[in-house]
This record gives structure tokens, sequence and C-alpha cells, in this order.
């Protein structure tokens, strides 16, 4: 879910990167980014970034929005800590 979050936020995916933040094994960073090949292609910088025929469909607080009212929210954590960051401070 993080991963989706920052491919709609606009930002580039690298399996180095993926591996070195989450802690895990380079192949499984691979493995992830694979799993997400239906969504993402090859940007210029060698990053993975979200495919032009999704940019500008849905945003994140549409996700968060649809997870919440279908009650599928709750299987996945990272979604409190995005309405966090969603929610305005005045």
């Amino acid at each position: 879910m993080e991963l989706i979050q920052m491919l709609y936020q606009g930002k580039g995916l690298r399996a180095e990167d993926i591996a070195q933040s989450s802690g895990v094994d380079i192949r499984t960073a691979y493995r992830d980014l694979n799993r997400l090949g239906n969504i993402i292609e090859d940007a210029d910088d060698g990053q993975k970034k979200l495919a032009a025929h999704l940019k500008g469909q849905c945003s994140v607080h549409d996700l968060v929005n649809v997870l919440s009212k279908t009650g599928t929210g709750q299987l996945f954590p990272v979604i409190e800590k995005i309405k966090l960051v969603m929610t305005p401070t005045y």
C-alpha cells in the first residue's frame, strides 16, 4: 500500500531504495515491483513511475475514501497514517 501511495503522489521507485527503507532483501523489493507491473512503467532516470494512463484518474485521498467506505481500510494499517497526513491542521 505504501508503494502504491508513493506512486500516486508522483514519486519514483527503485528496488534498492525499497529494500533499504523497508529492511527487506533486494529480491523481495524486485518482486514487489514486479507485482506492480501493470501500473508502473520505466522512467528516464531508472526509476519506476505510475503508468501514464493512470495519472490523474484518482488521488491518494480517493483511494483512502474507497477503502474506508468499503470497510477494507482496516486491512491496511498505513491508511490511518495517510489520514493523519491528509488532515489539514489549522
